[in-house]
């Protein structure tokens, strides 16, 4: 429904849009002076509720499907467009209300913020848009996430700050990506990452420790494929253990081999005063997974002080995620064991 009145050489012009299921209700009011060819709309998005077996957004856009499920939250819009000879304005301000939602390997949960576009076709904004979010759970688990952000004309978002909680430790980073993903690069930093957290995240059953670890996590985007380049957590200072003790051998782990058993018998009770736990590769492929320790067992051995290097290859959702990779993990652990074996640490 709307109206239309001409008056004085102007167009006044409203109009109510919906969709046939009254999920979605758009109201468009403005003006258009015909000598000038000058004019301004007010679009207003009412607020829209999604609720699990309600609406959801693929009422709105059926091509999201099944893409996007379990959704929850809120969101609205509205904008004051504006347009003449060589001029089209388009500012938009779209806000999200604690918006949740799952996706294949994502889940979302307490997302909101308003994103303020001086232009919506195609989008921009000025530095310091700000969003944050609960939770996102995907292969570790991020809580009280927060990112500052801006989008340049040219398509890409130049991010000020991302910062949030994981692994018991806090992690901030900046950077930039293209708004369609194919290149991009973001520098995170992470602190006070707990020991204990990352080992009960790794899948591989009977591994557990203490202690902190801090560093870098650089990842790159080229052509569509994200790096993680070089990236490297370093513990010590305080010390900690790292104890292995699976419930039963791993089959990939042969039982006439003294060496190995030997390794294995430091790692039950590993005192290490430096840990370091490295990564490099293709992040959603097969990346390199280092782990370096430096210290004692103080039952075995007469407690002299030991190296042991780690080095495994394997996919990211492995490691932390998959559960019938476990042997897979256990296979690499024991090529390697058997390999490294147990030298004296300077």
């Amino acid at each position: 429904s709307g109206t239309l009145e001409m008056a004085d050489g102007e167009v006044v012009f409203s109009s109510a849009l919906g969709n046939r299921k009254g999920s979605l209700s758009l109201r468009v009011a403005g003006k258009h002076n015909l000598e000038s060819g000058e004019g301004s709309a007010q679009v207003t998005l009412a607020p829209l509720r999604f609720e699990p077996g309600g609406r959801s957004p693929r009422d709105i856009v059926p091509a999201f499907g099944g893409r996007i499920y379990g959704v929850t939250g809120g969101i609205d819009a509205s904008g004051n467009f504006r347009w003449g000879p060589g001029v089209f304005e388009t500012p938009l301000r779209l806000g999200m209300k604690s918006l949740s939602f799952e996706m294949v390997g994502l889940g979302v949960k307490g997302l909101r913020g308003d994103l303020q576009l001086r232009r919506s076709l195609p989008p921009e904004a000025s530095p310091g848009q700000e969003l944050k979010i609960e939770r996102l759970n995907t292969l570790i688990a991020i809580t009280m996430g927060r990112a500052v952000f801006g989008i340049t004309g040219n398509r890409r978002v130049d991010i000020e700050t991302i910062e949030g909680r994981t692994l018991g430790g806090v992690f901030t980073g900046s950077g930039w990506v293209e708004q369609k993903g194919e290149n991009g690069s973001v520098r995170f930093r992470l602190e006070g990452i707990q020991v204990s957290d990352l080992t009960a995240a790794i899948n591989l059953e009977g591994l557990t420790g203490s202690g902190q670890m801090s560093g870098t996590f650089p990842i790159d985007v080229h052509d569509g494929r994200a790096f993680v380049t070089g990236a490297r957590l370093e513990g010590g200072g305080q010390g900690g253990w790292i104890r292995y003790r699976p419930g039963e051998r791993p089959a990939a782990f042969p039982a006439e081999n003294p060496q190995l058993a030997e390794v294995l018998a430091i790692l039950e009770d590993f005192r290490y005063d430096s840990l370091v736990f490295s990564l490099d590769g293709p992040l959603l492929e097969e990346l390199a997974v280092r782990i370096e320790l430096k210290g004692f067992n103080p039952a075995h051995l007469k407690g002299q002080r030991v190296e042991l290097n780690l080095s495994v290859t394997t996919h990211l959702y492995d490691l932390f995620r998959n559960a019938t990779a476990t042997t897979r993990i256990s296979e690499s652990l024991g090529r390697r064991l058997r390999k490294s074996g147990v030298s004296p640490a300077e």
